[in-house]
């Protein structure tokens, strides 16, 4: 964006905000909808 848009050292600091603040509602909508608090690790309950 600095280059491309003419925008200076702005166009080189704004991706690097912007990706964390889109980066955070992400993670966001992840803990908040997602599945990552459900156990993946099952008992396995055969007898030898």
């Amino acid at each position: 964006m600095a280059f491309i848009i003419n925008m200076g050292s702005i166009g080189i600091w704004l991706p690097f905000s912007l990706s964390n603040v889109i980066g955070g509602i992400i993670l966001i909508l992840w803990v908040k909808y997602g599945e990552w608090d459900k156990a993946v690790i099952r008992k396995n309950n055969l007898k030898p």
